[in-house]
């Protein structure tokens, strides 16, 4: 199952309730699922793609943001999504600590992108 088709179901919100008995609700993939359904485009990356962006992200920042003028998003929105461990292997490579629980050794990601009309 790709994380998109889990995403996409999820209606509930995440519901903690504190040490005191209090009950909160916060945000989640709820508030996305119903657009995330609905986008049209999909990308699910490759390891080996997934890899390479991680480096170009964490190798060299500022080429990143050199270039940013000339990214254009395809569509006015799509879902992206990729395994984690190849990120993690990358973030071990340049020293840097992972904020995300590295108790587990993989899984998936994925983000919704918008766009405006000028991509």
């Amino acid at each position: 199952m790709r994380l998109h088709d889990a995403v996409s179901v999820v209606r509930e919100p995440l519901r903690v309730t504190m040490p005191c008995g209090t009950l909160h609700h916060l945000p989640g993939v709820n508030t996305i699922a119903r657009e995330v359904c609905a986008t049209p485009i999909r990308y699910v990356l490759d390891d080996a793609v997934a890899v390479t962006v991680a480096q170009a992200a964490f190798g060299d920042t500022a080429q990143i943001v050199r270039c940013l003028d000339l990214v254009r998003i395809p569509a006015l929105s799509f879902w992206v999504e990729w395994c984690e461990a190849g990120r993690r292997r990358v973030m071990q490579q340049y020293g840097l600590s992972d904020p995300m629980d590295t108790r587990h050794s993989g899984g998936r990601a994925g983000l919704l992108v918008r766009a405006d009309g000028s991509g």
